[in-house]
């Protein structure tokens, strides 16, 4: 996505960590707009990121953000891979 849809502020929530398959440690940061946003609404999302300890100079890994946006009673989700 590569086109402005508008001017917001996301405000940390919060973090929580886990450990997950292989001894993989799995964080969760979870945002929140700041207000609505324009035409969308509120806005809240988490970040889940997967950090393999057992590689601690690993340059890649996986992410997953989701996101949910409430606008006038519905509920719409995005995900970015």
């Amino acid at each position: 996505m590569s086109e402005k849809i508008a001017d917001f502020k996301n405000n940390h929530k919060g973090t929580s960590f886990a450990e997950g398959e292989d001894g993989k440690l799995i964080e969760i940061s979870n945002w929140e707009s700041d207000g609505d946003i324009d035409v969308y609404g509120a806005v809240y999302g988490s970040l889940k990121v997967v950090h393999d300890i057992n590689d601690p100079d690993a340059d890649s890994g996986n992410l997953f953000m989701g996101r949910r946006r409430f606008l006038a009673g519905r509920l719409k989700d995005h995900r970015f891979p």
